[in-house]
């Protein structure tokens, strides 16, 4: 979670300088601009905080993880269910991942590019234990109308309903119970 701040500096300069992902300015304006930025960042915003001597990271992971799913949600579709068929066993990036859903259904209201996201994660499954960890993240997308059809999200409500009632791990029914209440409030469901 953080990097030593000419590492940052020199992706900023990187990034600034691309003619084609970029806006292109000559090295030397990337550099003047990306140490603004980065000063910026620091003082006046707040968002970036000195983690020890020369090192900068954000103040708050969760910035962090919404920038990292606003970049992956930029990418093509093939490489986002790449992302999402390496990752989502991971802990680590399960807010990341529930963000870049939450960038395609709630703010740019892509339903169909969720449901596929959905149907990638789902055919990521290669054992019984890999359906049960599924739920969760599942339940989280579902019952926090992240952006799926409601016939869909309905469908899945009733799949993660049933997991609640048959699953045999009392943690996993729990959690999966949690979310299902919290979706009560949901009109798709």
């Amino acid at each position: 979670g953080y990097a030593p701040i000419d590492t940052c500096r020199d992706s900023l300069v990187s990034y600034l300088s691309d003619q084609s992902e970029g806006p292109g300015y000559t090295r030397g304006e990337a550099w003047d601009k990306a140490s603004q930025a980065i000063e910026d960042a620091r003082t006046s915003l707040g968002l970036l905080v000195e983690r020890s001597t020369g090192e900068l990271g954000f103040i708050h992971l969760t910035i962090q993880e919404y920038l990292a799913a606003w970049a992956t949600s930029r990418k093509p579709d093939p490489d986002q269910q790449s992302i999402l068929a390496e990752h989502w066993r991971d802990p680590t990036w399960r807010e990341v991942l529930l963000a870049l859903i939450g960038i395609h259904g709630v703010l740019r209201r892509e339903r169909t590019r969720v449901e596929a996201l959905v149907d990638s994660l789902r055919a990521q499954s290669r054992s019984a234990l890999d359906r049960w960890r599924q739920w969760e993240i599942l339940a989280e997308i579902v019952f926090n109308d992240l952006g799926l059809t409601p016939l869909r999200a309905r469908a899945l409500a009733e799949e993660i309903l049933d997991t609640i009632e048959r699953s045999p791990f009392r943690n996993l029914n729990r959690r999966l119970a949690h979310a299902a209440v919290r979706g009560l409030r949901s009109e798709h469901l």
